[in-house]
């Protein structure tokens, strides 16, 4: 299992959160669910490769604020139920552990569920461990063992990103890994590295939003912002950038295969208030392909001023038809000398 210490927070974790907002913190992940929902509304997960007919030991932390009960199981088989604890007392850390042989060959979803009708209160988790049975030393997690690591997964970190300044996102270069950060992965791996977050995209998917990186961001309507971003993709394809989900405002040309490509684009179309900027990562049916996302930025570009740098101040006046100025007398005949020829009177 990847990070089941959670020792990198939220690196190799999935969740669910409706009704919850969800906290990765070195060593534990935080829900604080704020009603009553179902069982399966929050949760967190992840996918491991194991082996069918095979005995794991299950193993995890659970603290509550309130009593209550937790599910775990593999989603995949259809018995994502399969484990439920009896009652958890209140503010007291538990160990919960089961064994089971319902994983099948290759690759599983493993879910912690953590709805139940008990009201608003908050749950921890920790020290979570996926073990084959009799299986011992350690591997990451505090339960020892096997780590069983997703096949094929990119958990290199990228090549230090100096912070844009002005920044408007969170951790934008990816630095404190999945920190501001959300993410969408229907048929997809994600791995937030520091410096680079890796969509490992499996299959063809229909939906643009099936798989997609997104940060929520306060803004102000009326000035014009810079969104910029570096994408490497293992196939040729495109992707669609929108903010506080107004139509996909923005999709970019064909990015080539393997190339490191700077994605930039201006816009004025924000939500006063809370936008959501989604990065849409699928809907190009590419087949299984990798997509590496880093240097994430939306600034708020300067206010533009007239262009004045052609103009030009007018020479001062030195003459007057050739005369100069201090010689110059605009009447005719100043001096009378035609009498009052160029003159009336009153």
């Amino acid at each position: 299992m990847v990070n089941g210490n959670f020792a990198n927070k939220g690196d190799g974790w999935s969740n669910f959160s409706d009704l919850a907002s969800i906290t990765w913190n070195e060593g534990s992940v935080v829900f604080q669910i704020n009603e009553n929902v179902a069982d399966y509304a929050q949760s967190i997960y992840q996918e491991l490769t194991l082996e069918a007919g095979v005995e794991y030991q299950v193993s995890f932390d659970v603290e509550s604020s309130v009593e209550r009960t937790v599910k775990a199981g593999f989603d995949n088989t259809g018995t994502r139920d399969e484990f439920h604890s009896d009652t958890i007392p209140a503010n007291t850390k538990t160990t919960l552990s089961y064994t089971t042989t319902n994983a099948i060959a290759g690759t599983n979803k493993f879910m912690i569920y953590l709805g139940t009708n008990v009201g608003a209160h908050t749950v921890t988790l920790s020290n979570v461990s996926i073990v084959k049975t009799g299986d011992s030393g350690s591997g990451g997690t505090t339960g020892g063992g096997e780590v069983v690591v997703p096949e094929g997964a990119d958990t290199e970190d990228g090549e230090p990103v100096a912070a844009v300044e002005g920044n408007l996102l969170v951790n934008g270069n990816f630095e404190n890994k999945e920190e501001g950060w959300n993410k969408f992965d229907n048929n997809a791996s994600v791995y937030f590295n520091k410096y680079r977050t890796v969509f490992q995209i499996n299959a063809d998917v229909d939906g643009d939003w099936a798989q997609g990186l997104y940060q929520e961001i306060t803004l102000e309507s009326g000035p014009k912002y810079k969104v910029s971003f570096d994408i490497e993709t293992s196939v040729e394809r495109t992707v669609t950038v929108d903010m506080n989900d107004n139509g996909r405002e923005f999709t970019s040309d064909v990015i080539p295969a393997n190339e490191k490509t700077t994605i930039s684009y201006e816009t004025s179309d924000v939500t006063n208030g809370i936008n959501k900027f989604f990065i849409y990562l699928g809907g190009v049916k590419a087949g299984a392909h990798k997509v590496v996302i880093s240097n994430v930025s939306v600034v708020e570009m300067p206010e533009e001023l007239p262009n004045d740098e052609n103009d030009t101040a007018p020479e001062p006046l030195t003459s007057l038809k050739g005369i100069d100025v201090d010689d110059a007398i605009a009447l005719k005949d100043g001096k009378f000398t035609a009498g009052l020829n160029h003159w009336d009177t009153w």
